[in-house]
């Protein structure tokens, strides 16, 4: 799920056009979608949703946005040991926040075989969110390093990846995204996927739709997912 103080319930029932687990499920996939800390039933006791700073008093030396890989990392762990599911056939998809953590877990674990990421890599150079104020606060370390130079960029991250299947969705007219940054970083990582002889497992779609997945978006991502998890056969 997304940035919202409903969580899970921002894609379960509230907004048609995130409903990912319910139209992949009538696709013939098991979908688990967690509530991420701080938002849906996770919110800190006593403080408005979004509030990271009960977090960073208990754990002044570590992030949110690693908090929220390792517990991503666990919902794997539950798929795993059910029996209705293929462990070797497990995908990621998200938008915005959700495409944000689904660019970390896949990039940290390589029990995710095929992502699909929408509206969540923003590239540090133009990253302007980082230092502006604000209550969810993921990677205060990182904004931190950022105000002395800019050690690495996003496609780095995301050569973690390579060769797994990976279709980034980004939107052209998102005020959060220079394309020209996006354009190059994607010809950086194609490059990746070029020495693995994989390049047919790494695909963009730039829109002009905004921070939103239409329906002719949300198809595409979903036929990406059947395509390499191979789970045609599954739908009925």
């Amino acid at each position: 799920h997304g940035t919202s103080p409903h969580g899970k319930e921002g894609i379960f029932s509230m907004k048609k056009d995130r409903s990912y687990p319910e139209e992949l499920a009538k696709r013939g996939y098991v979908t688990l979608a967690p509530d991420t800390i701080t938002m849906g039933e996770r919110v800190f006791p006593g403080c408005r949703p979004l509030d990271t700073a009960p977090f960073y008093k208990r754990f002044p030396n570590r992030t949110i946005q690693g908090k929220n890989i390792w517990d991503q990392k666990r919902a794997l762990d539950v798929l795993e040991q059910m029996p209705e599911v293929d462990r070797k056939k497990i995908g990621a998809m998200g938008h915005s926040l959700g495409g944000r953590s689904t660019h970390y877990l896949t990039a940290f674990d390589e029990r995710v075989s095929c992502a699909a990421i929408s509206c969540g890599i923003i590239p540090l150079a133009s990253n302007y969110l980082l230092f502006a104020p604000k209550i969810y606060d993921a990677l205060p370390t990182l904004r931190e390093i950022l105000g002395k130079g800019l050690p690495f960029e996003k496609h780095e991250l995301t050569s973690l990846i390579a060769p797994r299947p990976v279709m980034i969705v980004s939107p052209a007219n998102d005020r959060k995204r220079r394309t020209d940054v996006m354009s190059a970083m994607m010809h950086r990582l194609f490059a990746v996927y070029r020495l693995y002889e994989k390049e047919s497992h790494l695909c963009q779609f730039l829109h002009g739709d905004g921070h939103t997945t239409t329906p002719f978006t949300r198809e595409l991502i979903y036929q990406w997912m059947d395509r390499h998890l191979n789970a045609g056969k599954y739908r009925k």
